[in-house]
């Protein structure tokens, strides 16, 4: 189909950053700035990316989240 846009379903039993980034929040017990949260999901290896600008990947994921809301300037909390 030209032209048009296929996004793929995450496969069953996959992990999403999206997830992960709902289960630190949770752990957290309460908001997280972004470097903290990035440092957490990196440096607990939660999640496999082939991406060489991860920060940008959960930049994007952050914002576009309906289980995540901003709360203050780079600063998140579960939705």
């Amino acid at each position: 189909t030209a032209g048009k846009v296929v996004r793929k379903k995450a496969a069953a039993g996959r992990v999403t950053l999206e997830d992960v980034i709902v289960k630190v929040i949770k752990r957290n017990k309460g908001p997280l700035g972004f470097k903290d949260l990035m440092k957490r999901i990196v440096e607990g290896k939660m999640f496999k990316t082939r991406s060489t600008n991860f920060d940008n990947v959960l930049r994007r994921t952050l914002s576009t989240s309906k289980a995540v809301k901003r709360v203050g300037r780079g600063v998140y909390d579960l939705a």
